[in-house]
């Protein structure tokens, strides 16, 4: 182990996590960022809805004492308290006390009338009265128009009560018409925290401690660190002028001493302190829809509204209520504090540090992703002993199927009836490469094409039809690469298929990250990266007794639904389209069995 590791493992729950005697050692693919000054020290935690699989510590939580970082160490965790907020205001819209289309207004009169900004320039300001007022749903979609901060929020963010800097909110013109745009607005967060308190008739923490932090068990989790947590706390570390070492720095939007409960304030927009194992209960309550160890906190339509698309149709911001949403959903910290949740995978990340800055931007990103893809890596290791559900069936072609044939267009299949067709456009072929099928496309990552082999086949009727394509990433593939399987109709229509592909991400080595209706995104950095998993099995079963598709990817299962119509006569295909890098199709396989 590298030098000063402090490494803690607890609660494993899988005995698969990883190959090194079934631990996920995380840390020790972090502690090289320890080691160079990137960070001084991380807390690490994955899970799944039912246990901690992995919570890891390495690194030091003071470096001038070189104190050990331990895995209940305190964090500020900023703007991770926006989805507490949310699920604190969803619990009074289960209720029926609040409703996310009503005004804001009808909670807080004083923002009766307020105005937006139509015209601005150094000389002048024009006022408009809005089109409708702001609602419960802009402010928790960061689309109500409210400005970021409040001038009176100063020296920190937390030296008034919330009362009076949600008032000062209301002396402001909104920056823009509610819905029309959206701005990131701690102003929207902490208003909806004042909700909470005016609705529930209790102060806003202690709602949340009696209505979330107390049930739930999120022991460290607080506004005012104090007593035995204090000596917990992680420092906070900045790059020095030179970006040549870390030094220790205050938290600049809070007011210090931190247990101070007569001169610092709740701030429902980004002021908790909590511990990775706190984060990771509140997270494993989402993905468990709404409740945890046999209590509800919140309905499953409340935590389908919070972790989706909320924002108007028009806008390209992914934003759900509190929670930054997409394939899977989450949010970060000002600190660089971060958690997600991945349905698909059904796998939980907490990532805590207490950096105000990385010294090298993109180095420093790398000890996020790098959890990440091992944590990735880890519960798809774990998930790759999960059985799909149908037995072992027919190899329609492997290997040496095509050896020294120049491609599959006119070949039998090994068994079956019919001939492989295949088209094609630009440079692409799918052609033999030694003994495997290779989409190879000319010219470079310059090169465009598409290639697609079917092959008609005849359905039965009660029958579970699976279809296997293993693709093998054999060099770095562009961005734009995708491969596809799946059923057609007899005019070759797509009726129950999936798209595998990269797709650009701000993650520095490919990984499986999501799916959108039936594509699965890989995703890469620019062209240079070859996916995490080279070994990509794409899945599609078709039950012809319900026609209920079933998509899977590496034996994990990614969706389903039900198509309009059914592929008999039909045809299996699949395809895939690149620039630059080499897909090798590795094995097609179809099974037949009982329908379930």
């Amino acid at each position: 182990m590298g030098q000063g590791l402090n490494r803690v493992v607890m609660a494993l729950g899988v005995t698969a996590m990883a190959a090194s005697g079934g631990r996920a050692d995380i840390a020790s693919k972090l502690q090289p960022f320890v080691d160079d000054g990137t960070v001084a020290g991380v807390v690490v935690l994955t899970a799944d809805k039912d246990k901690v699989l992995d919570l890891e510590a390495v690194g030091y939580a003071d470096l001038a004492a070189k104190t050990p970082m331990r895995p209940d160490a305190l964090f500020w965790i900023a703007s991770q308290s926006k989805p507490i907020t949310a699920t604190a205001l969803m619990m009074l819209v289960d209720e029926g006390k609040v409703g996310v289309d009503d005004p804001v207004e009808k909670y807080l009169p004083e923002f009766r009338g307020q105005m937006f900004i139509a015209e601005q320039d150094a000389a002048h300001m024009v006022l408009k009265k809005p089109a409708h007022p702001m609602t419960v749903r802009n402010l928790l979609t960061h689309t109500s128009g409210l400005p970021p901060t409040s001038p009176i929020e100063q020296p920190t963010l937390d030296v008034l009560p919330l009362a009076v800097r949600v008032r000062s909110y209301t002396l402001l013109p909104l920056h823009f018409e509610p819905g029309a745009r959206w701005e990131y607005s701690n102003a929207g967060i902490n208003t909806a925290g004042r909700i909470i308190e005016v609705v529930s008739g209790m102060a806003y923490e202690d709602f949340l401690q009696q209505r979330l932090f107390g049930p739930l068990g999120m022991v460290d989790t607080t506004f005012w660190p104090a007593g035995p947590q204090l000596p917990r706390i992680a420092r906070s570390y900045a790059p020095n002028q030179a970006r040549t070492a870390l030094v220790e720095v205050p938290i600049g939007q809070l007011r210090y001493p931190l247990d101070d409960r007569v001169n610092r304030f709740a701030m429902p927009a980004g002021g908790l302190f909590s511990t990775a194992a706190d984060v990771g209960r509140f997270c494993r309550m989402i993905l468990n829809g709404g409740q945890l160890d046999g209590r509800r906190y919140l309905s499953e339509k409340a935590v389908r509204q919070m972790t989706s698309k909320q924002t108007p149709a028009p806008l390209n911001e992914q934003y759900g209520f509190g929670w930054g949403t997409g394939a899977s959903f989450g949010h970060g910290g000002a600190y660089k504090t971060n958690m997600n949740i991945d349905p698909r995978l059904g796998l939980i990340t907490v990532f805590m540090v207490q950096s105000a800055g990385w010294r090298d931007e993109a180095h420093g990103n790398r000890v996020p992703a790098t959890f990440n893809q091992e944590a990735t890596r880890t519960a798809a290791a774990a998930a790759a002993a999960i059985p799909l559900p149908y037995a072992d069936g027919t190899v329609l072609l492997k290997e040496d199927f095509h050896r020294a044939a120049p491609s599959l267009a006119g070949q039998a299949p090994a068994v079956g009836t019919g001939t492989w067709s295949l088209s094609g456009s630009g440079d692409s072929t799918l052609a033999a490469s030694g003994s495997q099928g290779v989409m190879t496309v000319g010219g470079g990552e310059i090169g465009k094409g598409s290639v697609r082999a079917s092959l008609p086949f005849t359905p039965q009727a009660g029958m579970l039809h699976a279809l296997m394509v293993t693709y093998h990433i054999s060099r770095p593939v562009h961005a734009d690469a995708w491969v596809g399987t799946g059923f057609c109709d007899a005019a070759g229509r797509e009726v129950g298929w999936m798209l595998v592909r990269p797709q650009d991400s701000d993650v520095s080595d490919g990984h499986m990250v999501g799916f959108t209706g039936h594509e699965l995104q890989v995703a890469c950095e620019g062209t240079v990266y070859a996916p995490l998993f080279p070994d990509i099995t794409a899945t599609v079963t078709w039950n012809a007794r319900s026609n209920e598709f079933k998509y899977y990817v590496n034996n994990i299962l990614q969706g389903s639904g039900v198509a309009a119509s059914a592929p008999a006569p039909a045809q299996i295909f699949f395809q895939g389209f690149q620039t630059g890098g080499a897909v090798t199709v590795k094995e097609v396989r179809l099974t037949v069995q009982p329908a379930p």
